[in-house]
């Protein structure tokens, strides 16, 4: 190859990259001494990742999918909870329910765990882990020599559940029956003595 093509090429192509680079430039006027070079990544540098991720987190198709909370795997222990009974929240003996693919038939409890209570005074169950039943119903039984007798008082609701003890002094027996969602349902009882 002739000595003077090559010079030729030496000399073109810096001429070359200087004329692109210098049109890459901001000043948008000839270029003076040297240009500046502006590297072009192909891909996002570390600092342009993160000032681009939150921005496409927000987009419904590319941001991350959140995680559904997993379902209970058991009934949540049920706590019964008032100002007015003395000591340690008592927990709810479980009877019937059913969980999934599990279940448990079980009549009455008369509960031998239970509290102390004025007469119509208010009172909730919480459960442990701390979840809310989107249904429940409330049925006081008094205890009698032969066990639970009729149903005497019921209430119901959703969500928070909170109730009233019955106004007649007495032994009584509460049964709480919460539902948790489709296949997820459960029931406790207490013994309360309405003083």
């Amino acid at each position: 190859m002739p000595s003077s093509l090559v010079r030729s090429r030496a000399v073109i192509g810096p001429l070359v990259l200087a004329g692109l680079l210098a049109g890459c430039g901001t000043s948008g006027g000839p270029p003076q001494g040297r240009p500046s070079v502006v590297p072009v990544a192909a891909t996002p540098s570390v600092a342009a990742t993160a000032a681009v991720t939150p921005e496409a987190s927000t987009s419904a198709t590319d941001g991350p999918t959140p995680v559904p909370t997993a379902p209970l795997s058991e009934p949540p222990m049920a706590l019964l909870v008032g100002e007015t009974l003395p000591g340690e929240p008592p927990v709810g003996d479980l009877g019937s329910y059913t969980w999934g693919d599990e279940g448990s038939d079980a009549p009455w409890i008369l509960s031998k765990r239970g509290a102390f209570a004025r007469p119509g005074t208010p009172v909730r169950v919480t459960f442990d882990p701390g979840v809310a039943p989107p249904a429940w119903t409330v049925r006081w039984a008094p205890i009698t020599p032969a066990g639970a007798g009729d149903v005497a008082s019921a209430s119901q609701g959703t969500d928070e559940v909170s109730f009233a003890v019955p106004d007649q002094a007495g032994p009584w027996s509460l049964q709480l029956e919460a539902r948790f969602g489709t296949g997820h349902g459960a029931t406790w009882y207490w013994r309360v003595d309405v003083e």
